[in-house]
Formats: structure tokens, sequence, C-alpha cells
């Protein structure tokens, strides 16, 4: 979908092709900093609670 956004706007592919490179690493960092904070917030709570 965002090819043939970004194509309608004239963007030479090789451009496409590097933001949508960018744009994978960017969701991997994202998913990364979901995982961590929802480990930590487990963690806070297993704490609070006198689990671990």
């Amino acid at each position: 979908m965002a090819t043939i956004l970004l194509a309608s706007i004239e963007l030479p592919m090789e451009s496409i092709a590097m933001l949508l490179g960018i744009g994978t690493i960017f969701n991997m960092a994202r998913t990364a900093t979901n995982v961590i904070g929802t480990a930590v917030v487990a963690l806070l709570g297993a704490n609070s609670q006198g689990e671990i």
C-alpha cells in the first residue's frame, strides 16, 4: 500500500526501497520497546505483591 502511494507522487523506486527498509528497523525498535515495557510492568506488579 505504501509503495503505491509513494510511487503515485513520483518518487524513484530506490527512494521507496530505502524508506521501506528504514521503516522495518523502526518497527523492530517499537516492538522491542513494547516487550521491554510489558516485562517491566509485570515485574513491578509481581514485586509489589511479594511474588518474587
